[in-house]
């Protein structure tokens, strides 16, 4: 078919006619889609006669729904998104609920359409729905999922939308100003909130719905095992500038971490840790020392990794020392397992490189050794000194090679003289020596004759005859 006579209309002639405004109707099949823009397929009936929605005998607008005669609504109109009042928001028509709209005539489709479409009574649908998510009954015969809310935290906000970063998912929802129950002007980075995550029909992808502000506290990224468990320090944290500290359960494969090694039942398992993983980032424990920590489990990933990481401290008493007190044995009585536990300490780790006593007590950590009954006593303390006998004789060195006072007392260095007497090789000794030297080589003057094999001489005789040679002994100048 083709067109003919085809002529510019007017705008009056294709603007929609409003035939009636305030029309009451009754919502007979809810929207399909979760977004307000995309929504379609909803469906409202309406009574066709002019000004008849109350009740009988009654003129005036009704002010409740008991007033409203949904009985006499007959007519059928088709309804979508776009048609919707801006303050309607599209969880609250659900299948059932009184509607108000203006009812007009379509040039284009030659049809009534309904338009600015909005809750009737929304105080009393608000009590009915309270707590609720959405319709009460799907009219499309779709299996209706149970819906569980989520809680999470504004990450982005945006022009009429935004992004919801979630406690339990990996990824980031998007959601619509139209699904916020609350003023989108109060909307900002950082709000707790709990919404709805429902599967968007035209791009299959999930989307935040019913999004509300949650009480602060709500979004839990992580949990926390608060069981402590013991392991050992595999790799020490190196801190490095340009990373800060963060709690908000964001990123952490990007900042430095140490490792843990924990060991239950014959199997080690590793664990990462940060620096906000120490209560006290002062104490970051080395490698091998033994340390208590918590376990993290992050709700997003599943991954795991060390929290409230603190080195554990003994105490115990000396109860052998050797070479005059420069290193002992000392034993503990582990809190933890009862157990009784042996340790080598040295005198250079304890505070002020004290000396040894038997019977001193220590307040130390641990270094696990090679073997997995050896230890070695770190960042020792003197808690209480045993008493010294001052009329004791003290004992001799028993390492001949070095004792008590060399140990302690700094490494000693013998700087070297020159022939001269200075010391050392400061800069620019040494200058001139070179051109001192070929001048006095050049005023060495010596005459000497052209070699001439003699023919008849044998190899083992002397080539050189000393008669030939003749040295000016007046050229020659004193070097002295």
């Amino acid at each position: 078919m083709n067109a003919f006579d085809v002529q510019k209309c007017e705008d009056d002639e294709v603007k929609p006619r409003v035939e009636r405004e305030d029309t009451f109707g009754c919502v007979s099949r809810t929207l399909r889609g979760k977004m307000k823009r995309d929504a379609y397929g909803g469906r409202l009936v309406y009574n066709a006669d002019n000004g008849d929605e109350v009740g009988e005998g009654s003129t005036a607008a009704p002010e409740g729904e008991s007033q409203v005669d949904v009985e006499a609504m007959k007519t059928e109109i088709e309804f979508s998104g776009a048609d919707l009042d801006d303050a309607c928001r599209l969880s609250k028509l659900h299948q059932g609920v009184l509607v108000r709209f203006t009812l007009s005539y379509d040039p284009y489709s030659r049809a009534m359409r309904a338009t600015n479409v909005r809750e009737a009574f929304p105080q009393a649908n608000d009590k009915k729905t309270e707590g609720g998510v959405g319709a009460e009954s799907d009219d499309w015969k779709r299996d209706k999922p149970v819906v569980e809310e989520e809680f999470g935290v504004i990450s982005v906000i945006k022009s009429g939308y935004g992004f919801i970063k979630c406690c339990s998912r990996s990824k980031d929802l998007f959601f619509h100003f139209s699904e916020l129950a609350e003023d989108a002007d109060s909307a900002k980075p950082g709000q707790e909130v709990r919404f709805v995550a429902t599967e968007e029909p035209r791009r299959g992808q999930l989307v935040a719905t019913s999004v509300r502000y949650a009480p602060k506290g709500s979004a839990v990224f992580a949990t926390v095992d608060e069981r402590p468990v013991r392991g050992i320090c595999k790799t020490k944290l190196m801190f490095s500038k340009g990373f800060s500290s963060s709690r908000d359960g964001g990123d952490r494969s990007s900042k430095p971490h140490g490792v843990l090694e924990l060991t239950r039942s014959g199997e080690a398992k590793e664990y990462k840790f940060t620096r906000d993983g120490l209560l006290d980032a002062r104490n970051n424990p080395r490698e091998g020392e033994v340390v208590q920590f918590c376990v993290r489990t992050d709700k997003r990933t599943q991954h795991e990794s060390a929290c409230k990481i603190e080195i554990m401290r003994f105490t115990g008493k000396v109860t052998s020392t050797k070479s005059d007190g420069l290193y002992g044995f000392v034993e503990h009585v582990d809190q933890g397992t009862g157990e009784v536990g042996k340790a080598f300490v040295h005198g250079a780790e304890i505070e002020g490189q004290a000396r040894l006593n038997v019977g001193d007590e220590l307040e130390y950590a641990l270094q696990a050794g090679r073997k997995s009954d050896e230890y070695t006593a770190k960042r020792v303390k003197i808690v209480v000194a045993a008493p010294v006998d001052a009329n004791a004789i003290p004992s001799r060195s028993e390492s001949p090679r070095m004792n008590r006072e060399s140990q302690f007392s700094g490494s000693q260095f013998k700087i070297t003289k020159g022939p001269d007497g200075t010391r050392g090789f400061e800069m620019g000794r040494g200058k001139g020596l070179a051109e001192k030297a070929a001048a006095l080589m050049s005023q060495l003057k010596i005459d000497a004759c052209v070699f001439v094999p003699v023919a008849g001489v044998s190899s083992s005789a002397s080539l050189v005859d000393a008669d030939a040679v003749h040295i000016d002994e007046s050229a020659v100048a004193d070097a002295a």
